[in-house]
């Protein structure tokens, strides 16, 4: 998908993508994409879908395996609002790998569970950006099990973490490079 186009009620399921990024949907441009399910892909980055900026909403990943990062999801910058991503796997960021330095993502009311990762099992956020009123629960990784949060912040970028519930805040709290630059608020941490 590029430009503004727009793609809805589908399911995209038991894509193959050898090289690159997106083993069912590579998209560039302010794009929308709602009320799909990409289910059962399998590529480098991005498995489920490779966004470079747009907005995800209402949408379903599900078992979906990156071989690099974003099992569900790999996003530079954008909107993901009420979306589920559960049972996605990928080197970083099993359900999400958002950005990089600079790039800021709104991450809102999504539900992140039982994906997994060497690193960022639920979520790994390289940039600034705000995550809110999500559930990150249940995922798996040696490190930073449901966040991942680099060190790549800088003085411009604000990360926030507001209205979560998750039992791992770790990779939030031990990862930031810059702690003035993180807003941490109304979070509910289970064990």
């Amino acid at each position: 998908l590029d430009g503004s186009a727009v793609m809805t009620d589908c399911v995209i399921s038991n894509n193959t993508a050898g090289n690159g990024a997106g083993g069912s949907v590579a998209a560039s441009g302010s794009v929308l994409i709602s009320n799909t399910l990409f289910t059962c892909n399998v590529g480098v980055n991005g498995a489920g879908l490779d966004n470079a900026y747009g907005t995800i909403v209402n949408c379903r990943f599900l078992y979906n395996i990156a071989s690099g990062s974003g099992g569900g999801v790999q996003m530079d910058r954008g909107i993901i609002r009420n979306c589920l991503m559960a049972g996605n796997k990928a080197g970083i960021g099993g359900g999400l790998a958002v950005g990089s330095s600079g790039a800021k993502s709104t991450i809102e009311n999504c539900t992140l569970v039982r994906n997994s990762a060497s690193v960022g099992g639920g979520l790994s956020n390289l940039g600034g950006g705000h995550v809110r009123n999500c559930i990150v629960f249940l995922n798996s990784a040696p490190v930073f099990p449901d966040f991942r949060q680099t060190n790549y912040i800088s003085s411009a970028d604000i990360y926030v973490l507001n209205n979560c519930a998750t039992n791992d805040l770790n990779g939030i709290t031990t990862a930031i490079g810059s702690p003035a630059n993180i807003i941490v608020s109304g979070n509910i941490q289970a064990n």
